[in-house]
């Protein structure tokens, strides 16, 4: 896993949230109107994935880490200190999910609380958590995905219209037990280190969600 992504560009100057009002409260989401989406052209599709009970290990990051209102250089530290290969060598356990292929940009929104911004990767709950890296454990989720195809600069910051987009497929996003919303941004590496032949990557947006089609 280390090796690909060493092999493969990862980039992403604009990534995550320019306004942090923006992921706020879940009220703001209601606001945008799906008629008007500037992200319309980029859905490719809306899904459901099952997770068992699982871990997201990585570094934690807020606001004042911002530069030019971006994360983009959290993610050279990522690969720069080699963090995918420590948490990759501590897993002990089978990945019994899609697309395990994939780095995960992981959010935390709620209310007056700091906003948290992490790199890092989701995991098996029982993976050890490395010496200096953070952990948070996920119960069984189900996560609403949306799946966007686009040139690589376009892809960002999309989670308000990812958020509008579930609810009008019958999802219901849902919080913690602390109100607090989670959601992220994961770089398959199969779909989003290559370009297609038209120059578009793909990234993908989720959310913790309820009640949805692909629900049982």
């Amino acid at each position: 896993m280390a090796e690909t992504a060493k092999q493969n560009s990862f980039d992403p100057k604009l990534y995550g949230p320019k306004k942090p009002e923006i992921v706020t409260v879940y009220e703001i989401f209601k606001d945008f109107s799906p008629k008007n989406n500037s992200a319309d052209h980029l859905f490719h599709k809306t899904y459901a994935e099952k997770y068992p009970a699982f871990r997201f290990i990585g570094k934690c990051y807020g606001n004042k880490d911002r530069i030019n209102g971006s994360f983009g250089h959290c993610w050279d530290i990522f690969f720069n200190e080699n963090q995918p290969e420590i948490i990759s060598r501590n897993i002990v356990s089978p990945i019994t999910w899609d697309d395990s292929d994939s780095y995960v940009g992981l959010m935390r929104c709620c209310g007056d609380d700091p906003f948290v911004y992490a790199v890092g990767m989701f995991v098996p709950a029982d993976t050890p958590v490395p010496e200096g890296f953070i952990s948070y454990d996920f119960p069984e989720s189900t996560l609403g995905i949306c799946q966007l195809h686009g040139f690589d600069a376009e892809l960002y910051a999309h989670e308000p219209e990812v958020a509008i987009r579930l609810e009008n497929e019958g999802y219901t996003i849902t919080t913690d037990e602390h109100g607090a919303y989670w959601f992220f941004e994961r770089y398959v590496l199969s779909r989003y280190a290559e370009p297609d032949e038209d120059g578009h990557q793909a990234l993908d947006i989720g959310f913790f969600v309820k009640n949805g089609k692909n629900e049982n």
